[in-house]
């Protein structure tokens, strides 16, 4: 029984009624659900649910240490970690975790995603990660698990973990109880680096997730990789996320540190030269401070708010669009239209 193999943590931050309404989706299928709620006040329909799961009030913390709270609450094999705007597939992640079984050298696992806008009373969905869609990192040097995922990066947030990688990388990251990488990207980043070189990971061809493509998101407001490396007040979170990467890197490789931390920075190299290819000339210097000016005076995402409501919707491959999947998570999102006026 599915239930008892997964967990799903949802990480809540000021938006109930999505939270309402992911609780709702998962509960039909009768998953045991974590709540680590960052928001300023408890949930407000706590009790239509508090039976039905657990939940942890932690306001005002970051997303790494409010995640390591909760993570001795996990008494499952496997978990997964899921946005509250977004849907996991219940059926792919039963696939992942056969595959997960069958091949224990591998410590997690995820799927094809698609993105969702509800506009005028209509879904429009496209695929998401184009590029990514079917990927095996099968290689036994953590090095080139590494290289191989910066050269085509994609997150391993909502993936399906053994539930002691996701531990680990959670601990990781925490001294003292504090967080040492509180920027999301940087903290998206390193938890993809991080359970790359810990072991193979692989991207089937099913789908596994619907995710939400909302002008209010983090991401509209969080300062990217580029400019954590450049911003002095990142200074001490990019040092530690170097410094932590290079010391598994070398611990899982038998390497020297000063080799691994040779490799972890090359490897944030092509990254960058992957998703922000101007960034190492005069040209990108120029826009990421422009960009920068921007955001500051909330231009920015007005911009990107602007993009998000007229991009290009493509159609989804008809073994997607045609999914009882897909018809279940579609069901959802109508329900709680209100949500959207």
């Amino acid at each position: 029984m599915l239930r008892d193999q997964i967990t799903i943590i949802i990480p809540e931050h000021k938006r109930p009624e999505h939270l309402r309404r992911l609780l709702d989706y998962f509960l039909s299928f009768g998953l045991h659900i974590i709540v680590a709620d960052s928001s300023p006040v408890k949930f407000k329909y706590l009790a239509e649910y508090d039976e039905l799961i657990t939940y942890r009030f932690f306001p005002g913390e970051d997303l790494a240490a409010k995640l390591n709270k909760v993570v001795y609450l996990i008494k499952t094999p496997y978990v997964v970690m899921c946005a509250n705007d977004d849907f996991l597939v219940p059926k792919a992640i039963e696939e992942i975790i056969e595959f997960l079984e069958l091949n224990p050298d591998y410590n997690s696992g995820q799927g094809v995603y698609t993105d969702f806008k509800f506009l005028n009373g209509k879904i429009f969905s496209s695929l998401r990660y184009k590029e990514t869609t079917d990927i095996d990192l099968n290689s036994h040097l953590a090095m080139d698990r590494l290289f191989a995922l910066q050269k085509k990066y994609f997150q391993y947030y909502y993936a399906v973990f053994r539930t002691e990688t996701f531990e680990q990388v959670i601990k990781s990251v925490i001294c003292d109880s504090e967080s040492q990488i509180k920027n999301l990207c940087l903290l998206e980043s390193y938890v993809s680096c991080f359970s790359a070189i810990d072991g193979k990971h692989i991207i089937m061809p099913i789908f596994y997730a619907a995710r939400e493509n909302m002008e209010t998101s983090a991401a509209t407001e969080t300062d990217t990789i580029p400019e954590v490396i450049q911003k002095q007040k990142y200074r001490a979170q990019y040092r530690n996320y170097l410094n932590l990467l290079s010391s598994h890197l070398s611990n899982i490789d038998n390497i020297k540190y000063e080799t691994a931390f040779e490799h972890v920075e090359n490897s944030i190299k092509l990254y960058i030269l992957q998703l922000y290819p101007n960034f190492f000339t005069i040209k990108g210097k120029l826009i990421f401070s422009i960009r920068g000016l921007l955001k500051r005076y909330g231009i920015l995402k007005l911009i990107q708010q602007f993009r998000a409501k007229n991009e290009d919707i493509t159609a989804l491959p008809i073994n997607i669009s045609n999914s009882e999947e897909l018809k279940v998570i579609e069901f959802y999102i109508k329900k709680y239209d209100f949500i959207y006026k």
